[in-house]
């Protein structure tokens, strides 16, 4: 109920961000509270990444900043471990989430460190489209672009141009 429930909310809402972080919240608890030969399975480390990354971005929404960098930092941690797993599966997610977290790095004053998550980021969008440049282009041209921004915060604008 709660999964479908958060399914449907709109990523780009006002209106409904508070409801969904609370929803997220809900989630998260009642999925790390599930017994631990469910907790350890792929597909429930995977069903955690996703809805943390969610929850990430929608308490950023909202303007709970710290706490929305400890759910990307979180997220890149979890989608780490299946990107060990399982690479072919996890890869874009990870880079997804390691985007993300330069934003949310770059909205706390961390400058340094979004620019370093975005370097990884846009590493692993570079190796994605080589191989599938249909479906990682234009990631990889979202995370050049915040990568540039993240340059250019730094100083270090002839890199960022």
């Amino acid at each position: 109920m709660l999964l479908d429930l958060e399914a449907s909310i709109p990523h780009q809402t006002f209106t409904l961000c508070e409801l969904a972080v609370q929803i997220d919240q809900a989630l998260l608890e009642t999925l790390r509270a599930m017994p631990e030969e469910l907790a350890v399975t792929i597909g429930h480390r995977a069903q955690i990444a996703r809805i943390t990354s969610n929850f990430a971005n929608r308490l950023s929404e909202v303007g709970r900043r710290e706490e929305a960098l400890a759910a990307g930092e979180e997220t890149v941690d979890l989608y780490c471990e299946l990107a060990r797993a399982r690479p072919d599966a996890f890869t874009p997610d990870l880079a997804t989430s390691l985007n993300n977290l330069s934003s949310l790095l770059s909205a706390v004053g961390r400058r340094e460190e979004a620019l370093a998550a975005g370097e990884e980021a846009v590493d692993l969008y570079r190796e994605l489209a080589r191989a599938r440049p249909d479906a990682f282009t234009l990631d990889l041209a979202r995370a050049l672009n915040n990568l540039a921004n993240w340059l250019s915060a730094v100083g270090r604008r002839e890199e960022a141009l």
